[in-house]
């Protein structure tokens, strides 16, 4: 996540249901204040704060000290850890669309004190209708506040994927209910063993693997490898 030209970008990173989104959004949103010193937002209209910051003690255990240890001791440093980044206040609930407006009020003016580097909004289909034509209007709206701020805006989406995707994803057999090139960036996280294909053809084993794709204008532009702790909910 770096901050390129003063130009605000609206990302969508999809993929289905459990395939891990809430977990990679944030683990990008403990890097970003932990290792990338960036100012950081994370917006949940499924999960309490109380949750978000279990899964966030988990995160940070593993940062710090290489394992989870589910102790009180740890997890008092670890929220103390936290107050320092002030996250309780970057945590924040929402239960209904017309939030995000208010929410985004208090940043009316670029370049104030206040104002975020990156803003993750987690699982955002639920915010709206689903309708594409309701879907199309709310992204225009954010890459618009993205841009009028300039900042980053990460959208979470659920999306289905075909069951006969197989070991490699595949963009050609995507089909969305949104306007793809609406967004700036659109990315993918994929991971085989979801579909219950446990090895590759050369043998190797799926467990654990994912990728991460970022696609422009409908080109790849990047892939990344990656590994899923689904004990931990986090990707490394």
């Amino acid at each position: 996540m770096e901050r390129t030209g003063s130009n605000g970008e609206l990302i969508m990173i999809a993929a289905p249901h459990k395939m891990g989104k809430t977990p990679l959004g944030l683990s990008l949103f403990s890097l970003g204040f932990m290792h990338w010193g960036e100012n950081i937002h994370w917006i949940s209209p499924k999960m309490k704060k109380s949750e978000v910051k279990d899964m966030l003690v988990r995160h940070l255990s593993i940062k710090i000290f290489g394992d989870y240890e589910n102790s009180q001791i740890r997890r008092e440093f670890i929220l103390q850890f936290m107050e320092v980044f002030d996250i309780e206040k970057k945590i924040i609930e929402f239960h209904s669309e017309d939030n995000i407006c208010s929410f985004f009020s208090q940043f009316a003016q670029p370049n104030s004190a206040n104002l975020p580097d990156y803003i993750i909004i987690d699982d955002f289909k639920n915010l709206i209708q689903n309708n594409s034509s309701n879907i199309n209007s709310r992204i225009v709206e954010l890459k618009k506040i993205a841009n009028d701020l300039t900042i980053k805006i990460i959208v979470l989406y659920e999306c289905n994927f075909p069951n006969n995707m197989g070991e490699k994803f595949d963009y050609s057999n995507i089909k969305l209910d949104f306007d793809c090139e609406l967004v700036d960036s659109l990315c993918f996280l994929y991971r085989p063993e979801y579909y219950r294909i446990p090895f590759y053809p050369n043998g190797e084993s799926t467990l654990g693997d994912a990728s991460f794709l970022v696609y422009k204008n409908n080109q790849l532009m990047c892939e990344y490898l990656m590994k899923y702790d689904p004990l931990n909910f986090r990707f490394y």
